[in-house]
């Protein structure tokens, strides 16, 4: 094999990849959780029968809407990376 290939291949960005570099830490991201958890609100209000009486309509739209915005801003905001 050819040994610069090797070496570029392991060390080098990887080529042809849609997922981010470190995507197997993907869970601890915020804006992953903060996707995830309005995933399970929307599920909940959906698939519930209780639901749509405990909380009203207009509550679950604006709350849809406050974790879209903190979904971006969790995607934005620069996180601590740890070493």
């Amino acid at each position: 094999m050819n040994e610069r290939k090797r070496f570029s291949r392991r060390i080098g960005p990887r080529r042809h990849c849609f997922l981010v570099e470190e995507w197997h830490k993907a869970h601890t991201w915020l804006s992953v959780q903060i996707s995830f958890l309005a995933g399970v609100i929307d599920a909940l209000y959906q698939f519930v029968p209780g639901a749509k009486e405990y909380l009203p309509e207009t509550v679950f739209h604006y709350l849809m809407m406050f974790l879209a915005f903190a979904a971006i801003a969790g995607r934005v905001y620069q996180q601590k990376t740890k070493p």
